[in-house]
């Protein structure tokens, strides 16, 4: 190598090769491969620029040259450019048949089914599906009434503590016949089945099963924060009505009874407070009942000891209030009752129904947040 004075610069491969003692072919090998300190300049193909200290300096880090431009067996890699191995030959077709088993584990994934998200009916057959329309799973429903399920409040698609799961009414098709609610996990399989109600008595008569579930609402009821399912029953025959509160393994966590029905369900303040409308057969008359989903207990109190369920505590309500029959109302009807009720723009409005149709008659009660009156209007 000729010798060269410290700061000279060197004008293109030939002489950068020439100083380093390798082919032009190695040292742009070099350039790209192990970081050798060489400066591309504008103008015509292969002008560079390098400093020959700077090449002193990267050559203190290289590995030993051969003049032929081979390296020594056993020179140590530049530490900040390690080489990268070549994988060998005769591992390749075990690495191809990881591929093709890890595209073929992908495919099955995208073809598996989702979790159940709507349903069909084919025949007396529940066909569930998810978001894409692929059938998750079927069931045979004997006697189902198919008319009831254009009501969508009877099945219900969701999460219970983490397991995506379907909770399905079947209506029953005989007055002797029970209406469970059934839990389904992700593949169909039964998770749990809760049968509402049980034989009690009042000052005048005794109630027995069935029970019939009017309607079920799965939601973070109360201030635990956890997913629980709120499930109203009536008796098949008459009154009593059970407002009962599942944890989500169906188990039963509290109950509330009262002596008429609750057909309106009304969830405010994020579902720590749920409010019902219905009908009070002690008093004949529209009733609203406000409970607290994490106190909810007992059952109603009623004046007239005929219709006062036994064996009971005294119903922890928040708040219960009887509307005032009309006369039309007392000579015309058996009951008054709660015909609608919604909340719009903080304001609660319940409609009391005084005849029914075709003669239809009505008062609106409009109330304030926390029930009490601001006007009524007919």
């Amino acid at each position: 190598m000729d010798p060269v004075s410290p700061g000279r610069e060197l004008w293109s491969w030939k002489e950068v090769a020439a100083y380093l003692g390798v082919s032009v072919r190695t040292a742009q090998d070099w350039e790209r491969s192990r970081g050798l300190p060489v400066r591309r300049i504008p103008g015509p193909r292969g002008r560079v620029r390098a400093v020959v200290e700077e090449l002193d300096s990267w050559k203190d880090g290289a590995p030993t040259v051969h003049p032929e431009g081979t390296e020594a067996d056993d020179s140590p890699a530049v530490a900040s450019v390690p080489a990268v191995p070549r994988m060998p030959r005769r591992w390749w077709p075990a690495v191809a048949g990881l591929l093709a088993v890890g595209a073929a584990a992908g495919v099955v994934w995208w073809l598996r089914p989702g979790p159940p998200a709507s349903y069909r009916f084919e025949g007396s057959t529940l066909v569930t599906v998810d978001r894409r329309g692929r059938e998750v799973w079927r069931k045979d429903l004997p006697g189902v009434q198919l008319a009831a399920y254009e009501n969508r409040d009877l099945i219900w698609f969701g999460d219970l503590a983490g397991r995506p799961c379907v909770l399905l009414l079947n209506p029953p098709s005989s007055p002797d016949e029970e209406s469970p609610l059934v839990c389904y996990a992700r593949d169909g399989r039964e998770l749990w089945r809760f049968v509402p109600g049980r034989n009690v008595t009042s000052g005048s008569e005794t109630f027995r099963r069935p029970f019939r579930v009017n309607r079920f609402l799965a939601g973070k009821f109360g201030g635990s924060g956890a997913t629980r399912i709120l499930v109203v029953s009536f008796h098949y025959l008459y009154y009593p009505c059970q407002v009962a509160l599942l944890d989500a393994d169906g188990r039963l966590l509290r109950e509330y009874w009262h002596s008429g029905h609750l057909d309106h369900v009304l969830i405010r303040e994020g579902g720590r407070r749920i409010l019902f409308g219905g009908v009070s057969n002690g008093s004949k008359t529209a009733t609203l009942v406000l409970l607290d989903p994490d106190t909810m207990a007992g059952a109603s109190r009623e004046d007239n000891p005929s219709y006062q369920l036994q064996g009971f505590a005294a119903g922890s309500e928040i708040r219960r209030l009887l509307f005032p029959r009309s006369d039309i109302n007392q000579h015309l009807e058996p009951f008054a009752l709660v015909q609608h009720l919604w909340e719009h723009d903080g304001e609660i409005t319940v409609e009391v129904e005084h005849r029914s149709p075709p003669n239809d008659a009505g008062l609106y009660y409009h109330f304030q947040p926390d029930l009490t009156l601001r006007e009524m209007a007919a």
